[in-house]
């Protein structure tokens, strides 16, 4: 099986989906006055995919609905708002018109559903980790900056909330909830500065023990950080193992990754010995490494298997197909 294509996506996508997750990233990345209005307990995961009216599909990173809180609603306030969260691992200065294409497709299907009714309010969010460069949040500064005022008048004006990791200072990151320090510390850092991520990764696990190997999402988690990782695997396995200091980490977050780096450098030396070729060795080593990355994909999804998630979930965090996990879960329970 290949390596996802875009790691960075369908990290976002697989870990953050849970609401409990969602609910701290929000509150992490919006305004304190903006999140006091909203009921975050009451937040709920949606198909982030649009249909537009070329029946052309669009996803959206993250799609969410979430009640108001308080007094603050009004007798003719809607009772709920929708949030939509962008994530980004490059540099795009398009993505508020992506974002307002999915606004508008979000109203156009509640007026579909609910004609009479007033539309539902959105909080856009970017998630920004790419390089280093200024980000705009203002949709107004797609237009050139010197129209005559008159025209002005008419240029559509609303900002996004951005939370650009890139510029964030580290001492920023948040230590708790640990599920959420540690994603943000690998979208930071685990394609440039890998040796940060597992730092942070160590400081964790000697705050929360076990507990953060045994959450939900460390399965996602760890497989990002090795898809990610710009090393490679000799230098790689010596970093973990300079890095981590924690023993439970290093045997149950990145044992399984050392693991499979360790098998497709192995194999692909002996196919390399006896193709005698340099070109051998290299071909060698690559079909090492995919199997090391089947191997180690099999051995996730019997993890996920045993926590009771279904095989098309299994199959879209690990790629695997579903007939290859139901197949794991056959030879598991005969």
């Amino acid at each position: 099986m290949d390596v996802p294509k875009h790691p960075h996506d369908e990290f976002f996508r697989l870990y953050f989906r849970r609401p409990e997750l969602l609910a701290s990233l929000l509150e992490f990345s919006l305004p304190p006055e903006l999140t006091a209005e909203l009921d975050l307990t009451t937040l709920a995961v949606e198909d982030g995919t649009h249909i537009d009216e070329h029946l052309r599909e669009h996803l959206s990173d993250l799609a969410a609905t979430v009640e108001l809180a308080g007094p603050s609603v009004g007798a003719t306030a809607s009772a709920k708002v929708y949030i939509l969260v962008e994530h980004k691992s490059y540099k795009d200065p398009w993505a508020l018109l992506q974002l307002l294409r999915y606004m508008v497709q979000v109203w156009s299907e509640q007026r579909k559903a609910h004609p009479t009714e007033p539309l539902v309010p959105i909080i856009p969010l970017v998630v920004y980790h790419g390089s280093p460069q200024a980000v705009s949040n203002s949709f107004a500064e797609l237009f050139p900056p010197d129209l005559p005022e008159p025209i002005q008048d008419y240029i559509p004006r609303f900002a996004a909330e951005l939370l650009n990791l890139t510029a964030l200072p580290d001492n920023q990151i948040p230590a708790a909830p640990a599920p959420l320090s540690a994603a943000l510390w690998a979208m930071k850092y685990a394609r440039t500065k890998t040796e940060k991520t597992l730092a942070a990764l160590d400081r964790l696990a000697a705050t929360v023990g076990k507990a953060l190997a045994e959450e939900e999402g460390f399965d996602i988690l760890k497989l990002y950080i090795v898809q990610a990782s710009p090393y490679d695997p000799s230098e790689f396995i010596d970093m973990v193992n300079r890095v981590l200091q924690t023993a439970m980490l290093k045997e149950e977050a990145v044992g399984t990754a050392e693991k499979l780096i360790e098998q497709g450098k192995q194999a692909g030396r002996q196919e390399g010995r006896q193709e005698g070729k340099r070109e051998g060795l290299q071909e060698g080593l690559e079909r090492g490494r995919q199997k090391g990355v089947q191997e180690q994909r099999e051995h996730t999804a019997r993890g996920l298997l045993a926590r009771g998630l279904s095989a098309a979930e299994i199959a879209e965090i690990t790629g695997l197909s579903e007939t290859e996990v139901r197949t794991i879960a056959e030879h598991e329970h005969p």
